[in-house]
């Protein structure tokens, strides 16, 4: 038991200063290296587990009777499978049924069972039990489920159980779901309105993170209801406190059929946000066309939406914009959409934190037209003007990286390594107390040893 406490010491270091939100965009981006290695995720964001309990099942054969006894003294319970267990259903019954009859003062609550998933799946009447013993703890304020994969069986049943688990507490102040594609097939109206009906109930949150990718896009295709959306999206600004928002709503249900007028209630309804300070919006594939390539759903028009969104949001901080194959196979998306969408960037003055994703899909055969130089230069001119601006990442397809908008791009992310090396120089002398009449002349000789070149004041 004292090594088993020991592992669990050890774990506690990466534990610390982790949010779920944060932790879920970085799972999201663990995959691109070059995005992974970029991200400084905001200081906001974290949480300090200093009393907490992780618990991480591998190829161990740990038992609930192996359990501390004393669990019930933590306030911060970590479950989390990253190999195959040994322990199955039952097991893993009993031992979430013991930490949560011993401890009803949990206040951070994290079950990750997607690796479980590749070893064993859960049937239907297994998750519902499962959902219905973590349920008893009802006075989480930071919730954190990952069910992706977790059981073959597919239905409203078993999403609507998984919701319940959010539905009934009564403090959260963070809410992360990940369902992924257990919903792809299982998702359809009653998990929809269920999940809107939980937002709803939790209307104290200040983060909240949903990851909705490919929700219903397997048993809904033929019948896309993009109402369902809706009525999620308008549950969400009933959080007067929001400051972060994580919706991932790439793949919704038929996502090659998102109307303007889907755009337009969607944003609408967003931008009654106005406290939000990070914001990461995945709205991957929602300019496609990909049945009907000839029909007119999404324009130019559905971008300005998005633009009026951005533009509204003046206290941001820190975004995330997912746009992977806007326009790809639609010839109603033109130069001028991502013309639009530079100027809702241009208006967030107070960002300091950008990613901007506008890949081509891998199997994009309709994609080497689509943007003009000019409007690319245009977007990042745009960007170029955010004064606060430290951290940025800009992703363009491979075929847009022409001299001139490479050299835009050269500039920028220029421009902000200096602004953020100008920005420490500053900080360090404000610590040291140096005074204001010695600070002009310190600032000179850094940005001469450190780029090279002299700066005019």
């Amino acid at each position: 038991m004292q090594q088993l406490k020991i592992k669990f010491q050890q774990q506690i270091n990466y534990i610390q200063c982790k949010s779920i939100i944060k932790m879920e965009i970085e799972k999201q981006l663990i995959q691109q290296d070059q995005e992974h290695k970029f991200l400084n995720l905001p200081p906001n964001f974290d949480i300090y587990l200093d009393d907490c309990f992780f618990l991480n099942f591998n190829n161990e054969n740990i038992l609930p009777e192996n359990i501390d006894s004393d669990v019930s003294s933590y306030k911060n319970i970590i479950i989390n499978f990253t190999e195959k267990s040994n322990l199955l259903i039952d097991g893993l019954e009993k031992f979430i049924e013991k930490i949560v009859y011993k401890n009803r003062k949990i206040e951070y609550f994290e079950l990750n069972l997607k690796k479980l998933g590749k070893w064993h799946k859960l049937d239907t009447s297994e998750v519902i039990r499962l959902c219905k013993i973590i349920q008893q703890v009802n006075k989480v304020k930071y919730l954190y489920l990952y069910f992706d994969s977790v059981s073959e069986e597919y239905s409203d049943d078993i999403i609507c159980s998984i919701i319940d688990i959010a539905f009934v507490q009564t403090n959260l102040e963070m809410l992360h779901i990940e369902l992924s594609s257990l919903a792809q097939k299982g998702a359809g109206q009653l998990g929809s309105i269920k999940l809107a009906q939980t937002i709803e109930a939790q209307n104290k949150l200040k983060h909240l993170s949903l990851n909705l990718h490919g929700w219903g896009t397997e048993n809904d295709q033929q019948h896309p209801n993009q109402q369902d959306l809706l009525q999620i999206i308008q549950k969400i600004p009933i959080n007067l406190n929001l400051e972060s928002l994580y919706l991932c709503c790439g793949g919704w249900k038929s996502w090659g059929n998102i109307r303007d007028i889907d755009m337009q209630q969607y944003m609408n309804e967003l931008k009654k946000l106005q406290n939000l300070k990070y914001l990461m919006l995945d709205l991957r594939g929602w300019a496609c066309t990909i049945s009907n390539p000839w029909e007119t759903i999404f324009t130019n028009e559905g971008a300005t939406y998005l633009q009026e969104f951005l533009s509204s949001q003046i206290n941001l901080e820190w975004l995330n914009l997912k746009l992977l194959g806007w326009g790809d196979n639609n010839p109603s998306f033109t130069s001028q959409a991502i013309m639009s969408i530079g100027e809702g960037l241009g208006k967030l003055q107070n960002l300091q934190f950008l990613n901007l994703d506008l890949k081509k899909p891998p199997s994009s055969r309709d994609f080497q037209n689509k943007y003009s130089p000019y409007s690319l230069v245009y977007l990042l001119t745009q960007i170029r003007n955010l004064k606060k601006l430290t951290r940025v990442n800009i992703v363009l397809p491979n075929h847009c990286m022409i001299p001139q908008v490479k050299k835009v791009l050269q500039y920028i992310t220029k421009a902000v390594q200096d602004r953020t090396h100008i920005i420490e120089v500053l900080k360090l002398m404000e610590k040291e107390s140096v005074a204001q009449m010695y600070r002009k002349e310190i600032i000179q000789r850094a940005i001469i040893a450190i780029f090279g070149n002299q700066l005019k004041f």
